[in-house]
């Protein structure tokens, strides 16, 4: 009996996750920066070299890394968290990071994975990730980011050839209103030469397939399309 208590009292007390993370973060060093931003002109890490600089430790203490995107209810973008997880499962520690992808196609999804992965990692252990030059930048020792080209508003052409394309539709207000939010204006004014320039091309293609779908027409009206499409055209009764 007193064998069993002697060996019951020389038993290690079993650590907290919290603890084993600790001692892991302690062995890190920060993951070395291999690739360049041609852009800023700036050095930061690739995922490889932040996995290769956190994984051997974590392993060691019974800690691995998890990450999965999940949508976020009532907002614009999706998330990817990164967890780190104990061998029972047990999360320890997360965080989030917006998936900030700019354009469509699997080529920008994947750009912006592997940007939120590395963030993740590094935010949630604490590394450095990329070069700090705001310094540098205030300093005049780096070029700051240019900025970014400033937005054209519409020329009067193209909103008064709106108006008639829209004319001719005959677009209800509630239409007008729709096209409005779907530019995040209040007014056609505020549009740019380039979603101007978008939308008649939209409202050109609805209007031919409005004609398309008319089969029967009647003099006074072709007469009155050939006069809107050929202006000083003269075509007697």
């Amino acid at each position: 009996m007193a064998e069993e208590k002697k060996t019951q009292t020389q038993k290690t007390p079993k650590k907290k996750s919290a603890e084993l993370l600790w001692e892991a973060r302690s062995e890190m060093e920060h993951p070395k920066m291999d690739k360049i931003n041609t852009h800023f002109n700036s050095r930061y890490v690739s995922l490889g070299s932040v996995l290769a600089a956190v994984e051997p430790s974590l392993f060691r203490h019974g800690l691995r890394i998890y990450q999965s995107v999940i949508p976020w209810d009532g907002a614009n973008t999706d998330y990817l968290i990164t967890m780190i997880v104990d061998k029972q499962g047990e999360v320890v520690e997360s965080n989030l990071v917006p998936l900030a992808v700019d354009k469509p196609g699997p080529q920008a999804l994947g750009s912006a994975l592997t940007y939120a992965r590395r963030q993740g990692i590094c935010a949630l252990l604490g590394l450095v990730g990329e070069e700090d030059d705001d310094a540098n930048i205030a300093e005049g020792g780096a070029e700051a980011p240019q900025k970014p080209p400033e937005r054209r508003q519409a020329t009067q052409k193209q909103l008064s050839y709106l108006h008639h394309l829209a004319t001719q539709l005959q677009l209800s207000e509630e239409a007008k209103e729709s096209l409005k939010r779907q530019y995040n204006v209040t007014s056609i004014k505020e549009l740019t030469t380039e979603q101007a320039s978008e939308l008649i091309d939209m409202l050109q293609k609805a209007l031919e397939g409005e004609k398309k779908q008319k089969t029967e027409w009647t003099m006074e009206e072709i007469i009155d399309e050939i006069s809107d499409n050929f202006p000083g055209s003269e075509i007697g009764d």
